[in-house]
């Protein structure tokens, strides 16, 4: 999408124009003039009782080519007693949808002074809400050449100096969720774990970050077989994806991002109920978030040292396959009694987690659609947060009020571990008792030795079965922008050696996006029907 600034009296020709209004607001200043040249329009509607204003209510209206604009497009921004940098950011991406419904290619979107003054990023959260409510998968559609979609937006305002590099930013974070959403909107037989492999190495060569690719023979050398047992029954080959910024600069406060990426779940021979199992495609989308999280931090050039570990593989029923009953050994060790292989993400996670160790990291974040019972806790509005770490745990929940994708915490207490413990093994990959999305992470604590942990079970959020009025059905791209805001404020322990000098944190407001060489290659709905599927 191209994105840029102009200012309302230099405002080029364009399909649609977006004017955002309070409920219970007269008609705007800066809007009275277009008003009189289009008859009136926009103030009839409101003394009509058409448009009041509403949070996410549109109007639609036609100019008769009287102005730079063929229709405009009124957009609700509710009471201002309640308004936020989300309430609008929901009413744009709303509003970019209903455009994009009404077949636009262009559109403009004033951006007035009272609001740039309420909301501090202004410009980079409008241009994320344009690419969330613009998105489509049209991968498949015989006819995707005739879907019009919005390839053009401008921001009509009088923008600061800083301008042009707040757009660069928000459109690598925009572009970065669109990513996640389509490699895990790919049904299965096209998203396998060697397609997210050539992806990594793609995003490489685009955010100039090191890649290394690990085959099954590799996995083996290094006692990988917790995740090895999950890709038995599979004849895809399982793929160890390592991704890293600033690899060779160590004394740079150090992050391990650890994403799930079984992309596709059966259960293995703990069959899952036919009913609903397509959506299990879904289950390499903590994995996609970090993918796409590790081109954002590469482009962005955050000053961190961050490294993304995606265990690739799929979950599949056959005459190798793991059994209810078997012990495996994981590589720091610890034997491992697999009561259900429908509980394999925490398996191929084990082992990431115990190399994710060789980093010498100052915390691991991980993402995962773990367990079922997370969506019966939080249903389709939040991730469930747990981990080892309270001051982690706070920044994740700052990060998430930032990027308004929920987290919950839950705690994690001695009884949980110990519903995780084996009678004939070291752990067994499903608890005793109940408070599954806790023994879930009872189980992997157990691979991360005393390093600083935060996991996020993502398996309510994830993907959507309805489209929303401000996003299409499928991925949600959950993950994303929450990593961001989480990597841009990170607080490393202060323990942490520096070998060089220190280097702030906060990503600069003048940062520039790299140019790659060559251009990159190519959750749940409010009223979600109920699933016969859990996740594992």
């Amino acid at each position: 999408m191209e994105i840029k600034i102009e200012t309302p009296a230099t405002a080029g020709k364009t399909d649609i124009c977006l004017i955002p209004l309070f409920a219970k607001q007269e008609l705007p200043e800066y809007c009275r003039d277009l008003d009189s040249r289009i008859s009136s329009l926009m103030q009839g509607s409101m003394d009509a009782g058409e448009f009041k204003g509403e949070a996410n209510q549109t109007l639609l209206l036609a100019t008769q080519d009287k102005i730079f604009a063929r229709k405009i497009l009124l957009i609700g921004l509710g009471n201002k007693d309640k308004f936020s940098a989300r309430s609008w950011q929901l009413a744009i991406a709303t509003a970019l949808r209903t455009a994009q419904r009404a077949k636009a290619t262009s559109v403009s979107l004033y951006l007035p002074d009272h609001i740039d003054k309420q909301i501090s990023n202004l410009y980079e959260i409008t241009i994320i809400a344009a690419y969330l409510g613009t998105y489509e998968f049209l991968e498949y559609k015989e006819k995707k050449q005739e879907q019009k979609l919005i390839t053009s937006l401008t921001l009509l305002a009088d923008a600061g100096s800083n301008a042009a590099a707040v757009i660069a930013k928000g459109k690598i974070i925009g572009e970065s969720i669109s990513l996640m959403r389509d490699l895990a909107n790919h049904p299965s037989n096209h998203a396998t774990p060697t397609m997210l492999a050539e992806t990594a190495e793609k995003i490489a060569g685009e955010a100039r970050l090191d890649c290394k690719i690990f085959n099954r023979s590799d996995l083996e050398g290094m006692n990988m077989h917790a995740y090895l047992s999950v890709s038995k029954g599979s004849h895809e080959p399982p793929k160890f994806i390592v991704l890293q910024h600033n690899k060779e600069r160590k004394a740079l406060p150090t992050v391990v991002l650890v994403g799930k990426g079984i992309t596709f779940d059966t259960g293995g021979i703990s069959l899952k109920p036919s009913k609903d199992m397509h959506a299990m495609k879904f289950d390499m989308s903590g994995g996609a978030a970090v993918l796409a999280t590790m081109r954002a931090v590469g482009l962005l050039d955050l000053p961190l040292r961050v490294i993304g570990l995606v265990p690739a593989t799929e979950n599949m029923p056959g005459g190798m396959a793991t059994k209810p009953g078997d012990i495996v050994k994981a590589s720091n060790g610890k034997t491992i009694e697999i009561l259900n292989t429908d509980a394999e993400g925490r398996l191929v996670m084990a082992d990431t987690l115990v190399y994710g160790q060789k980093f010498k990291p100052d915390c691991f974040i991980d993402l995962a659609t773990l367990t079922g019972a997370c969506v019966i806790a939080l249903g389709n509005e939040a991730a469930a947060v747990i981990g080892n770490d309270d001051k982690m745990i706070k920044q994740i929940e700052a990060a998430a009020l930032k990027s308004w994708e929920r987290v919950w915490h839950l705690p994690l207490w001695d009884d949980h571990r110990e519903q995780v413990k084996s009678d004939v093994a070291d752990i067994q990959n499903t608890s005793k008792g109940k408070a599954g999305t806790i023994t879930a992470a009872a189980f992997l604590e157990n691979f991360v030795a005393d390093i600083p942990w935060v996991h996020l079970d993502i398996a309510g959020v994830a993907d959507t079965s309805a489209p929303k009025p401000y996003g299409a059905m499928g991925s949600t791209g959950y993950g994303v922008g929450l990593l961001i805001r989480f990597l841009e404020c990170f607080q490393a322990p202060e323990t942490k050696k520096q070998e060089e000098a220190p280097v702030a944190v906060t990503a600069p407001e003048n940062i520039v996006a790299h140019q790659p060489e060559k251009p990159a290659a190519e959750k749940k709905a409010k009223t979600r029907k109920k699933s016969s599927l859990s996740f594992g």
